[in-house]
C-alpha cells in the first residue's frame, strides 16, 4: 500500500491500536460467523430462518436500548479505560461460548443469552472506540484517513475471519472459533495498555447524565447532515440485516447438502464462510479505495450511490443460483455498504462539535446498529412465508430507495456542510457547480 494510504500509522499509539485491533477482528468474525452457523444446526428442521431472526434480533437489540448512553459515557470519561473494561468482558463472554460448545451443552437460548451481553457491551464500546481516535490521532487533517485505515483494518478482518471459519467449522465444528476468539482479544488489551497516552480526566459537568443526552439527541436531530445520516443508516441496515441474517439458509442450499456429511465435514459452513468472506472483500476494496483519497470532496454522491450497489448485489443474489454468482454479488454488497458507513462516518466526524462527538456517533450507530434487530427478525419473517430469494428482493428494493432519496435530498446538505469544511480548515477544493460536496 502507498505510504501516503498510511498517513495515521505515523503515530505510536495508532500503531498499537491498529496491531490489536487487527488480530482481535479475525477472532471476532471468526466467533461472528461460528455463531450464526451453531444457531442454524441448533435449531429444528424448518425452523432455521425464524430462530436465526429471533437471534439476531436478541443480540442486536441492546444496542438500540443502551446505544444513546454510551455516547454520554464515551463524552464523559476516559476511553481508554472504557475499552479495556469492554474488550475484558467481551473475552470473557466468548469463553463461555467456548466451554459451552465443546463440552456440547450448548443450547439456543444460551447462546441467544451470550448474545445480549455482548449486546450491551458493544453499545458502550462502539462510541468509545470512535472517539478514542481523537486520542491517538493528534493532527485533524489525518482522521479521515485513520477512519478510511480502521475500516480497511475491518473489512480485512471480514475477508479472513470468515474464509478461516469456513474452514475450522467444516473440519472441526464452532467450538474452535470462539477459543480462537478468545485468545485474540488480549492482542488488543495488551496495545491499550502499552500506550502512552495521558487520561482522559472526567469532564467537568454539573449536568446530569440525562440531560446530556437530551441535549445530545436534540442536536443531532436539529442538525440536518446528523439527521440524515441517522435516518439513512437505519434504513440501509434494515435493508443489509434482513439479507445477512439469512445468509446461511443461501449457503446451506448451495451446498448440496442439508446435514453434515458422513467424513464430518459440514460443505454448507465452508460456503457460508465463501459468502461472507466476499461480503470482508468488496468492504476491503472500498477501505482501500477512501485511504487513498486526499479530500472529502465526491463524498456525498458516494454516500447515495452506494446504497444503490447495496441494492443491486442484494436483486443479483436473488437471480444467482452458482457460488460462483452468488459470490459476486456478496462482493458488490460488502463495498457498497461500506462505502457508505466509512462515508458517513468521515463526514460525521469532521463536521460535528467536539463535545458532542460521543453523543452524535453513539446515536449514528445506533441507527445503523439498533435498526438491525428489526431487521433480523424482517429477513427471518420474510424468508419463512415468502422464501428466502424473495426475501433478498425485498432487502435491495428498500436500499436503492434509500440511495435515491438522498441523492434528492443532497443539494441541500452540501450547503450546510460545506462552510463548516471551510470553517475548520480541512482541505476542501471548490468543486464546479455539478460537482457534489
Amino acid at each position: 500500500m502507498p505510504a501516503f494510504m498510511l498517513r495515521a500509522l505515523k503515530y505510536r499509539n495508532y500503531r498499537l491500536f491498529f496491531g490489536g485491533q487487527g488480530i482481535s477482528l479475525v477472532g471476532t468474525w471468526l466467533s461472528m460467523v461460528a455463531t450464526q452457523w451453531l444457531i442454524f444446526r441448533l435449531a429444528p428442521r424448518g425452523e432455521a430462518a425464524r430462530m436465526l431472526g429471533i437471534a439476531g434480533f436478541c443480540s442486536q437489540i441492546p444496542v438500540l436500548l443502551v446505544g444513546p448512553w454510551g455516547g454520554v459515557v464515551a463524552d464523559r470519561f476516559d476511553n481508554k479505560r472504557l475499552l479495556l473494561i469492554s474488550q475484558t468482558l467481551s473475552m470473557l463472554q466468548s469463553v463461555a461460548l467456548a466451554v459451552l460448545a465443546f463440552t456440547d451443552l450448548v443450547t439456543i437460548p444460551q447462546v441467544i443469552a451470550l448474545g445480549v451481553f455482548q449486546g450491551f457491551v458493544s453499545a458502550i464500546d462502539m462510541p468509545a472506540r470512535q472517539t478514542f481516535l481523537f486520542q491517538i490521532v493528534e493532527d485533524m487533517a489525518d482522521l479521515p484517513n485513520a477512519i478510511a485505515i480502521n475500516s480497511t483494518m475491518f473489512n480485512a478482518a471480514r475477508l479472513v475471519g470468515p474464509a478461516i471459519a469456513g474452514m475450522i467449522i467444516a473440519r472441526t465444528g464452532t467450538s474452535y472459533c470462539f477459543a480462537i476468539d478468545a485468545v485474540t482479544f488480549l492482542a488488543v488489551i495488551v496495545a491499550l495498555l502499552a500506550m502512552r497516552i495521558p487520561p482522559k480526566p472526567p469532564r467537568a459537568s454539573r449536568t446530569t447524565m440525562f440531560f446530556d443526552m437530551k441535549h445530545g439527541a436534540r442536536y443531532s436531530w436539529n442538525f440536518s447532515p446528523v439527521r440524515t445520516a441517522i435516518l439513512l443508516g437505519a434504513t440501509v441496515s434494515l435493508s443489509y440485516m434482513s439479507l445477512m441474517v439469512i445468509l446461511p439458509i443461501f449457503a446451506d442450499k448451495l451446498s448440496g447438502t442439508v446435514e453434515p456429511s458422513a467424513t464430518g465435514e459440514d460443505p454448507g459452513g465452508r460456503v457460508y464462510g465463501f459468502l461472507t468472506a466476499a461480503t470482508g472483500c468488496g468492504a476491503l476494496l472500498s477501505g482501500l479505495y477512501l485511504a487513498a483519497r486526499s479530500s472529502v470532496r465526491g463524498l456525498g454522491r458516494l454516500i447515495g450511490l452506494s446504497p444503490i450497489l447495496l441494492g443491486m448485489g442484494c436483486l443479483y443474489l436473488a437471480q444467482s443460483y452458482t457460488l460462483a454468482g452468488s459470490i459476486a454479488a456478496m462482493f458488490v454488497m460488502g463495498l457498497g455498504i461500506l462505502l457508505m458507513f466509512a462515508s458517513l462516518n468521515t463526514v460525521l466526524q469532521t463536521i460535528v462539535e467536539d463535545d458532542k462527538r460521543g453523543r452524535v456517533l453513539s446515536f449514528f450507530t445506533t441507527s445503523f446498529m439498533g435498526m438491525a434487530p428489526f431487521g433480523s427478525l424482517l429477513g427471518g419473517y420474510l424468508a419463512g412465508h415468502l422464501g428466502e430469494r424473495n426475501a433478498a428482493r425485498v432487502s435491495g428494493a428498500i436500499a436503492i430507495c434509500a440511495g435515491l432519496i438522498f441523492l434528492a435530498y443532497l443539494p441541500k446538505l452540501r450547503a450546510v456542510v460545506r462552510p463548516i469544511y471551510e470553517a475548520k480548515g480541512i482541505r476542501y477544493p471548490a468543486p464546479a457547480p455539478e460537482t457534489p460536496a
